[in-house]
């Protein structure tokens, strides 16, 4: 019984399971302790398999989900994947395997799924989610540390409590989700339950194995080497299973996928085409020995077209193997394939028809060789589209009494029974069926060095899409070449966001350009570039790396407020600096002054070690914020939120990647767990480095009662729009917070009951100011921010040798790099530092005040009266200041310049 043939369901209908798990419990019969699944050592043998099955079976059947009911599975590769597919089967539900993007976009909503069954790492994003899904009986967390809305991973094995008997095949679905383009506009297959176990079933036609290298007790060993989650992919694994086979799936990275081919001892392997292409191939060649290797035999791929070059140099290195090439569709079902080995390699589109393909012409006959037909299938085939929905008349062909279904693929048959998919034109472009993409493409292509080009677009939460591209280069082109050409030649909003050279455009296997494939390719990209000495911080560690990055941001914030105050005592390089950042026109960040300018980013020491400090501080924050999601201000503590956002805000030199993780930070928004002002912050300061206007017009200051702001930014009822969809306060309710360089944060805030920390006692700045002119009388000018301009007409009419020290009345975002907007608290505190070094430096303070005036005005008037520095102030009379000996009261700006002559006189 343990013989494939003894599970699989002939087309004379002998037998017919009613799903996947009656297959995979009649192998549990046979060879009860024989392994069925394998993840990273762990091994399942098939008697525990069935009784996980039916735990899960168990958990959503009092749940009350029944035939028919949708359940939506978001997992990664592990067991889990497969044993709820088989568990949602036995409860006669209909399981559709999706993407987690596919719940976040709220795109299944359609379907009122009943049950979710997803990965804990995934909770906090979906948590939104399923506050707002009441239609989704049952949310079944795959880890034991499931959220308190989730039900846990069954643990105890509970049979179903009723046979499989009860359980109608006419009633059972399986849907399939064809991932479409873009992502949430795929087409959703029905399938009949038994139907898809028949065809799953049946033996594959490049089985069986070599007798040689089966393994203790028979069947394959499939490695899992790409996401479960593709279509093709997902069959290799249960036409495995069907066959009494094992499953291995790992949470390695893709490079080591070759060790643990050779550590479990697989003989098989499934991967898309274009990932063996582009990642595997270069894994294998960087081994130094293969001979742990002798049992893998069979690369299977799928999903996109392999060249002939790449199986070829697989093949030099595993030459016992074979390649295969499986031609699915997008319906699931299973319709050529070929078989590369040492001895032949067939040419690029050139398969062997399954046992149920067909080749028919407009009258449904067979075709002659070499003409041309369409690729058809006979039963079984999906049922039907969504819930209800029949297939499209135009695909079914009537084979004489079978109904057949047209792939829509042409082709053409050869005398040897092979057929030759007809290729796409070299002339078609590679491209989104969208006009913005084929602009992007014609602009690529005419590039020098561009050979070819594909272009797609990705979603993005913040800005709805963008554009990723992949090209082809000559042994001249670079990427970042092709990058400057496309943002000289582009808007802005059709400049790609990212350009991945790839030594080949991933295909279908007629020759079109795979879009699903490449939009895979650019996903995985950023993490693919991440340098190997960087770990993803482990979920347990997360307390751990928020702790890391609330350090690094108060180191950060000391060797900036060293380099502001650096700038601030050297007044030419601060000018060069500025000069080389853009001020006043649009001013950039600091951070990018290595980008800029490299010899002036190491012009003082202080300037040398703050731009060192991001090197290494960058990746850290955005690794984390990657891994962990934005921290919630109720659950990490708002000083872990403060200091993430203040690293992520000075991420510039990677803006791309800060952009990508905008959606977390739109989602703790959106929950009410984290500060609008970040996001606002954030964003706005991504969009300022690609000069593009203010969403949210935080990036303001008040000048006379009236906002001013630093970029340009949209009319003033739009952004109340859209500061009010994230909780921001209107831009008049923010002015009155505008004055000086905003701080979104309470600094230094403490979870609750945590000891403050003593600040250490700081010396006079190590910056000291200018040499001031002999026989001057050093004046310090005080007062409210509001009053500043009357501040600098004073300083104007001053007599000689009166000389005002107070450089603050020339600190300015919009001018001085030294006050940079976004700088945090070392903004702040670095201009406090100047402000009392002026007062020491002086001899004399002039407070000018008014029924604005501030606590900042009166620290700074009991800071000179401190180091006894006499103060004239300009006010009303009457004031508890006057009461100081050392003060004196006057009534305007002209008695104030007065007693200031006076007193130089003396």
């Amino acid at each position: 019984m343990n013989d494939v043939d003894a599970l699989a369901v002939r087309s004379s209908g002998d037998r017919v399971p009613i799903g996947l798990a009656q297959v995979w419990r009649g192998t549990a019969d046979t060879q009860p302790t024989g392994p069925a699944l394998i993840h990273d050592g762990t091994v399942i043998s098939w008697q525990a398999l069935a009784r996980r099955i039916d735990s899960v079976a168990a958990v959503l059947h009092e749940a009350g989900i029944r035939n028919g009911d949708v359940v939506a599975i978001t997992l990664g590769n592990r067991p889990e994947h497969l044993i709820t597919l088989a568990g949602c089967l036995l409860a006669g539900a209909a399981p559709i395997c999706v993407d987690p993007w596919e719940l976040f976009c709220r795109t299944l909503d359609s379907l009122s799924p009943g049950a979710i069954v997803f990965d804990a790492v995934y909770a906090d994003d979906l948590a939104p989610v399923q506050a707002a899904s009441p239609a989704s009986r049952v949310w079944l967390c795959a880890d034991l540390d499931a959220p308190s809305w989730s039900v846990p991973w069954p643990t105890s094995e509970t049979a179903l409590g009723r046979g499989a008997e009860d359980v109608a095949p006419e009633g059972t679905t399986l849907f399939r989700l064809s991932h479409g383009d873009p992502p949430g506009h795929g087409t959703i297959y029905r399938w009949n339950a038994g139907d898809f176990a028949q065809h799953l079933a049946r033996r594959p036609p490049w089985w069986p194995l070599h007798a040689a290298v089966q393994p203790e007790g028979g069947g394959e060993r499939l490695l899992v080497a790409d996401r479960l989650l593709d279509g093709g992919i997902q069959n290799r694994a249960l036409e495995t299973l069907c066959g009494g086979g094992t499953v291995i799936t790992t949470s390695r990275s893709p490079r080591e996928l070759w060790d643990v081919a050779a550590e479990s001892g697989a003989t098989s392997m499934a991967v898309t085409g274009s990932q063996l292409e582009s990642l595997h191939l270069e894994a294998l060649a960087a081994r130094q020995d293969v001979a742990d290797l002798q049992r893998l035999r069979t690369i299977l791929t799928c999903g996109s077209l392999c060249p002939p070059s790449s199986k070829e140099q697989l093949l030099q290195r595993l030459p016992a193997a074979r390649v295969v090439d499986v031609f699915d569709t997008a319906e699931g079902v299973r319709l050529a394939y070929s078989i590369a080995t040492t001895a032949h390699i067939p040419p690029s589109g050139v398969f062997r028809l399954t046992e149920h393909a067909r080749v028919v012409g407009p009258d449904a006959k067979p075709v002659r060789p070499w003409a041309e037909g369409r690729l058809a299938t006979v039963p079984p085939y999906p049922v039907g589209i969504g819930t209800a929905g029949s297939l499209p008349a135009h695909r079914l062909i009537d084979g004489g009494g079978e109904i057949w279904l047209s792939a829509g693929e042409t082709v053409r048959g050869t005398e040897s029974g092979e057929i030759v998919l007809k290729a796409v034109p070299p002339s078609a472009p590679a491209v989104s069926d969208l006009p913005a993409a084929e602009a992007i493409f014609t602009t690529l292509v005419a590039h020098p060095h561009v050979l070819e080009a594909g272009v797609v677009e990705l979603p993005h939460a913040a800005l709805g899409s963008v554009f990723g591209v992949l090209v082809v280069l000559d042994q001249d082109g670079t990427v970042a070449d092709v990058t400057a050409s496309a943002h000289n030649a582009l808007p802005e909003h059709l400049q790609p966001r990212l350009i991945l050279r790839v030594p080949k455009l991933p295909t279908t296997y007629d020759g079109k350009f795979s879009i699903s494939r490449a939009r895979s390719m650019l996903r995985d990209a950023a993490s693919l570039e991440r340098p190997d000495t960087v770990r993803r911080p482990l979920q347990s560690n997360r307390d751990r790396v928020w702790g890391h990055l609330v350090r690094l941001a108060e180191d950060e914030q000391v060797l900036l407020t060293e380099v502001l105050g650096a700038l601030m005592a050297t007044p030419d390089l601060e000018r060069r600096v500025a000069k080389v950042l853009g001020y006043p026109d649009w001013p950039m960040p600091l951070t990018l002054l290595p980008q800029l300018d490299p010899q002036l980013a190491k012009a003082h020491p202080d300037l040398d070690s703050y731009l060192t400090f991001w090197e290494t501080a960058a990746t850290d924050v955005l690794v984390a914020v990657d891994h962990y999601g934005w921290p919630y201000t109720d659950r990490d503590g708002p000083h872990v939120s403060d200091a993430v956002w203040l690293l992520l805000q000075h991420c510039d030199l990677h803006n791309d990647a800060r952009e990508d993780v905008l959606f977390t930070v739109t989602q703790a928004v959106a929950l009410g767990r984290a500060d609008p002002r970040h996001l606002a912050l954030l964003q706005d300061r991504t969009r300022s480095l690609t000069k593009e206007e203010q969403l949210f017009g935080t990036f303001m200051l008040r000048r006379d009662s009236a906002p001013h702001f630093l970029y340009p930014a949209p009319p003033q009822a739009e952004l109340d729009r859209m500061r009010a969809r994230i909780g921001l306060p209107s831009v008049a309710s923010d002015l009155s917070r505008s004055d000086v360089p905003l701080v979104p944060c309470d600094t230094l805030r403490r979870r609750t009951g945590a000891a403050p920390r003593v600040p250490e006692l700081e010396s006079p700045s190590a910056h000291a100011w200018r040499v001031l002119p002999s026989g001057s009388a050093p004046v310090y000018l005080c007062g409210p921010a509001e009053l500043r301009q009357e501040l600098r007409e004073l300083r104007a009419a001053l007599p000689q040798p009166l000389l005002s020290t107070a450089r603050w009345l020339d600190r300015s975002p919009g001018l001085c790099a030294a006050s940079q907007f976004d700088a945090g608290p070392a903004a702040d505190k670095a201009l406090a530092r100047a402000r009392l070094d002026d007062i020491r430096q002086s001899r004399l303070m002039i407070v000018l005040e008014d029924d604005r005036t501030d606590a900042l005005t009166r620290a700074e008037a009991g800071a000179a009266l401190a180091t006894g520095v006499p103060v004239i102030r300009v006010g009303e009379s009457g004031d508890p200041l006057d009461d100081y000996p050392a003060v004196t009261a006057v009534p305007d700006a002209a008695a104030a310049l007065e007693a200031a002559r006076e007193w130089a006189s003396r």
